[in-house]
């Protein structure tokens, strides 16, 4: 069984290779947090499992199969989708990546779009945005790999992110950011990770601000709320407000309510209240998460 992204209905399965030990994953997603609960997919999005289809799991060698060290799960705290790796994991902020995997090693991660957390173990996490790659140390790679890098076996099959995207894969027509735009999203990345959380809400602000119209212009709204939560400061719960008036149909909408709902206050308007809650029209835990912030308002 491979894995296949279910995204309004239309099937975007994924490329899975495994070829002489290596296996590379060529995978499209849709925004996957929008979920009611783990394992359940919401209306715009869900993940599960099924057959890899012809066109795309077949190699001119032969040597394609179905992967099944890959499975993945939703974790049960805001409902992450998480591809879960033999050494570690990584957690999909909505995105389209390459992952290699070799012998039960993480070889190789290149983000394409959106924004990934790398977790693997015995090692810090990573936040990899699009135009990022990430591979190990040459200290820690086998001898036999250093040495056939630049062989067949390490190389994916011809055309594999070709076939990969299709008609229904997101943003895939949409044009790249210029480059000082990924070194400024990049810089609130590094901030967030060594703690800096104060440089980090304020760099993810300023992204936000001066590139608008950014492919990781929501991330970047998401993150500010993240650092401001991990400070404890009270501009977690305005940033929150922010991302909702600014991403109405935001893939961590879900989230940013919850975390307002949990304060108990806010400055969000009747109306915005209104048009957030028919946002959730059929969701009947989310539209119970709003309803003490609407309680406030006429009928």
């Amino acid at each position: 069984m491979g894995l296949i992204a279910d995204v309004g209905g239309a099937i975007a399965p994924a490329s899975v290779i495994v070829g002489n030990g290596a296996l590379t994953l060529a995978l499209v997603v849709a925004w996957l947090c929008d979920r009611r609960a783990p394992g359940r997919g919401s209306k715009r999005a869900r993940a599960r499992r099924g057959p890899v289809g012809p066109t795309r799991g077949r190699s001119a060698s032969g040597s394609r199969r179905a992967c099944s060290v890959c499975p993945y799960r939703t974790s049960t705290q805001g409902h992450r989708f998480l591809l879960m790796l033999p050494d570690g994991e990584i957690e999909v902020h909505g995105t389209r990546f390459e992952v290699e995997v070799r012998d039960r090693h993480t070889r190789r991660l290149d983000v394409h779009e959106g924004l990934v957390a790398l977790r693997l173990v015995g090692r810090n996490e990573q936040l990899l945005a699009a135009g990022s790659r990430w591979s190990p140390p040459e200290s820690v790679r086998e001898p036999e790999e250093v040495a056939g890098l630049d062989g067949p076996e390490a190389s994916p099959a011809p055309g594999l992110l070709a076939a990969a995207p299709g008609p229904h894969a997101l943003r895939a027509a949409r044009p790249q950011s210029a480059p000082d735009a990924l070194t400024f999203f990049v810089a609130g990345l590094d901030a967030l990770q060594r703690g800096d959380l104060a440089a980090a809400a304020d760099r993810f602000a300023a992204f936000e601000r001066d590139h608008p119209a950014d492919v990781r212009a929501e991330d970047a709204g998401d993150l500010r709320i993240v650092a401001l939560r991990r400070a404890g400061t009270t501009g977690a719960v305005a940033a929150a407000e922010s991302y909702l008036r600014r991403y109405l149909r935001g893939a961590r909408r879900g989230d940013a309510v919850a975390f307002v709902a949990a304060a108990g206050h806010t400055g969000l308007t009747c109306t915005e209240l209104a048009a957030i809650a028919a946002e959730f029209e059929g969701d009947a835990d989310r539209r119970a998460t709003l309803r003490p912030l609407v309680a406030r308002c006429p009928p």
